[in-house]
């Protein structure tokens, strides 16, 4: 049977950031070579467009352009602005959704009639495409209702089922559905669905009891392999739209949608696909595979990097907050990290080890323990270190024989 593949993007505001990292590890593996359909809520509904454009380097560049004092600009009828979101949208080809191949769904909950609806966008005109997709990021308490025709439509991301929209991608015959959660307790055999308010009154005291009711991807859509890619740790605040945090989730996103696909062995297809990342991709894999085969304990590491003459005192360039660094492979309290300008990497990686110091007060009472960062190593090339740490695997391996 021919794979079409659908992708559902859930909602998170400037969590979306995240899915975009991911975008690089599908590329990575043909998974978006055969997509056939996007759905998304709010956000994911606004980067189920880029998806749908195919410019990863745009929707790069547009995530890298948003700034937190824009978003959170107070709104003439509404708490925010919304002027951020119409100037991204103004800047987006949506003209080109009619002929780019892949269906986009968009989620809204039209306030009018109290339902969900699921609304394929390719064929509408451009400026109803914007209202849409301004109505399904329409988040709750915060941004005015968009109208429509007449119509009012909101955020519907309150329940986990809607800010997951499978059914639009099941429905258009998709056989295997990849949902991009923002969400690290997501779990797809376990999505809340509705919530069932019942008022009750025991000794004139009115109380209330909620019935959640849950339902299982799998069963609910049985033709199609569902494949959740899950956080393994949580993204922040909705609302963080910092710069830096932003560039830090494209980064996180790729990372670890990578190591998702190398964990369930799904095999490179474009392995010179990548525009923000290049070579660094199979450099991080050696370095990770290296490290972790040849050293079991942060000491053992600890004792290599004395032994070894490298110089690692080599200047970064800084270019504001856009200058970062990304974890790239932990052992225990260490961690190497890669010097990151925007979301272009570079060859400069350092080491740094967290320090946890107990404090007391001066009656003896424990306080808040305090958290050090202690470079071991400053910035080193990292054509040097692996040199060293292959001299090293060679020693270790005669010592053996």
């Amino acid at each position: 049977m021919e794979k079409n593949i659908g992708l559902v993007l859930c909602g998170g505001a400037a969590r979306g950031a995240y899915q975009i990292g991911e975008w690089e590890a599908l590329e990575h593996y043909g998974i978006m070579d055969k997509v056939r359909a996007v759905s998304g809520t709010s956000v994911g509904a606004l980067n189920a467009v880029l998806f749908a454009l195919g410019d990863r380097k745009f929707a790069v560049d547009t995530w890298r352009n948003i700034y937190f004092n824009d978003m959170i600009k107070p709104g003439k009828d509404s708490i925010l602005s919304r002027k951020c979101v119409r100037d991204i949208l103004d800047r987006c080809p949506l003209e080109r959704l009619k002929y780019c191949g892949i269906d986009v769904y968009v989620t809204v909950y039209n306030k009018s009639v109290k339902m969900i609806e699921y609304v394929r966008i390719n064929d509408l005109p451009v400026e109803t495409m914007k209202s849409y997709l301004l109505g399904s990021s329409s988040m709750r308490v915060v941004y005015k209702a968009e109208k429509i025709d007449g119509e009012k439509y909101k955020d519907p991301g309150r329940w986990e089922y809607y800010n997951t929209p499978v059914k639009p991608v099941y429905d258009c015959g998709c056989n295997e559905i990849y949902i991009l959660t923002l969400d690290k307790s997501f779990s797809a055999e376990k999505i809340r669905k509705t919530q069932k308010i019942r008022k009750y009154r025991k000794k004139k005291i009115f109380y209330i009891k909620k019935h959640k009711r849950h339902i299982s991807a799998s069963k609910e859509f049985p033709d199609a392999d569902i494949i959740s890619l899950v956080p393994p740790l949580g993204l922040g605040s909705v609302l963080k739209f910092r710069n830096k945090n932003l560039l830090t989730l494209m980064s996180r996103g790729r990372n670890e949608a990578e190591n998702f696909f190398e964990e369930h062995g799904y095999n490179i297809v474009n392995d010179d696909c990548a525009i923000i990342i290049d070579k660094y991709d199979r450099i991080n894999r050696e370095l990770k595979s290296l490290i972790k085969e040849k050293f079991t304990t942060q000491e053992q590491l600890r004792e290599f990097l004395y032994s070894i003459d490298i110089d690692h005192r080599h200047p970064v360039m800084k270019k504001g907050k856009r200058h970062f660094w990304s974890d790239i492979v932990r052992l225990d309290n260490m961690v190497m990290q890669q010097h990151l300008i925007g979301a272009q990497r570079w060859d400069h990686y350092r080491i740094v080890e967290t320090i946890t110091e107990k404090r007391y007060d001066h009656k003896g009472n424990r306080k808040k323990d305090k958290v050090k960062k202690r470079c071991i190593m400053y910035t080193f090339k990292i054509e040097e270190f692996l040199g060293e740490l292959q001299k090293y695997k060679q020693k270790q391996s005669c010592k053996k024989e």
